[in-house]
């Protein structure tokens, strides 16, 4: 990813990729057909996922279902409470429209637990537990949303290389993408 133009802003700099890779202050996302892409590097704080969510309705409002893909990196955090009542008001917004939601936490044994534990608990309170799964490599994930797939869902890997450049975008080693596969 070499070439950029400014996109939108929140309390820090975001700028928007010409391949459709939005990098943000340690969040980046992108939208690959009725999928979202989501890498969080940094911990999950309102002003990132305000960011973040206001950003991605704009893509999902118009589709009649989507999926969500997440990668958590080590570097990141549990959402505090102002985090949690944003995700909470994305969900309910658009639960109607969210086919699946996969979340791959990267790292040691501890954080993947934690990871798991905290969005197993937001999903079971909102009462959408059949709906998201956690799994250990980036490759099942993508193989998890693609198995409700609609015609808009990109092939598997078109969405590891969306994967990719979202973590080169945060200057992270991307070859975490396809381990596993």
């Amino acid at each position: 990813m070499t070439a950029f133009v400014v996109g939108e802003r929140c309390a820090s700099s975001y700028v928007r990729s010409v391949t459709g890779i939005v990098v943000g202050d340690g969040v980046a996302y992108a939208m690959r057909g009725d999928v979202v892409v989501v890498v969080w590097q940094a911990p999950a704080r309102a002003t990132r996922g305000r960011w973040l969510f206001e950003a991605t309705a704009k893509n999902v409002e118009s589709l009649s279902s989507f999926a969500y893909l997440q990668i958590v990196l080590p570097t990141s955090s549990p959402p505090d409470k102002d985090m949690r009542e944003e995700a909470n008001r994305w969900l309910q917004r658009f639960a109607p429209k969210l086919r699946m939601m996969v979340t791959v936490p990267i790292g040691d044994a501890l954080w993947v637990n934690v990871v798991r534990t905290i969005m197993r608990a937001m999903f079971v309170l909102q009462g959408r537990s059949s709906t998201h799964f956690v799994t250990d490599t980036v490759v099942a994930g993508v193989d998890k949303v693609r198995s409700s797939s609609t015609a808009e869902t990109p092939s598997r890997d078109a969405l590891l290389d969306a994967f990719e450049a979202l973590l080169r975008g945060l200057d992270e080693d991307a070859s975490i993408v396809r381990r596993g596969r």
